[in-house]
């Protein structure tokens, strides 16, 4: 479309009547050149716009040439391993699961050359490591990543880190003092940031989230807990002699969503 035609009002004359319908058509028509917004922009451009021409706010409608739109939320929310997929799962391929609140749906209304998504969020986690007395290394997988339109961004894919190591080797008998059992959690909390740009991007709805993959600490072939098992130092007995009592938890990673928040960007 080179030129912008309005022929209701340019066939009017002086003491002319307009014709409602007609007018309308000026302003928007499906049959190409009529109508100044039926185009982005009115279809403005270097042959049918002089060189002095200057483009004000009242000749570009709202969301026209550029737009975006933001949602998101700042209540926390806990995922627990023991709700999600079987031990062993490759988090890569693994199906995750949409974060509540960090995701944006908006309607593109023309083709744009440029959009941008963008995901913020803040994160506390508790995900451990288990050696047991035999050198067997215990751990679950934790990530999260991006999807836009259904479809899952390979470069967003997070892998979240081991927060707890609990010892589990067993005590001597030896008497307090000599069979200390120790184990180590660090706090992890972190602002995450991950952006994802398209180009050439068509008009029409477009959805972008945050997704979480936490692989259970269920054993797939035994159906078994992971569990830790702590030995404990009993009462001293009266003859001087020293028992143990074992104490035993399920074992599950913690996910802490905080603030998180989806946006887009796009332009024309």
């Amino acid at each position: 479309m080179t030129t912008v035609a309005v022929p209701h009002i340019a066939s009017l004359s002086a003491g002319g009547t307009i014709v409602p319908a007609s007018l309308n058509q000026d302003f928007f028509d499906t049959t190409s050149p009529n109508g100044i917004h039926s185009e982005p922009n009115g279809g403005m451009n270097s042959d049918n716009v002089s060189t002095s021409f200057e483009i004000q706010a009242e000749h570009v409608l709202e969301g026209e040439a550029v737009g975006g739109k933001t949602s998101g939320g700042v209540r926390k929310v806990d995922y627990m391993s023991d709700l999600f997929g079987e031990e062993g799962t490759n988090p890569t391929t693994a199906t995750h699961v949409v974060v509540h609140k960090c995701a944006v749906r908006k309607y593109v209304p023309y083709n744009v050359s440029l959009l941008i998504w963008d995901v913020t969020f803040f994160r506390s986690i508790f995900r451990f490591k288990k050696i047991t007395e035999g050198e067997v290394v215990t751990e679950h997988g934790v990530t999260t990543r991006v999807s836009v339109d259904g479809t899952a961004i390979p470069h967003t894919l997070r892998h979240h880190p081991n927060t707890a190591w609990p010892d589990t080797y067993p005590p001597s008998a030896s008497p307090p003092g000599n069979n200390i059992e120790s184990s180590f959690e660090s706090y992890t909390a972190d602002f995450l940031h991950v952006q994802h740009v398209q180009n050439n991007v068509s008009a029409g709805w477009h959805e972008c989230t945050l997704e979480l993959f936490m692989e259970s600490t269920n054993d797939a072939t035994s159906g078994s807990t992971q569990h830790l098992v702590k030995s404990m130092i009993d009462v001293e007995q009266a003859d001087n002699a020293y028992s143990n009592a074992g104490v035993e938890v399920d074992l599950h990673n913690r996910i802490t969503f905080g603030s998180r928040n989806a946006s887009i960007w796009y332009i024309l």
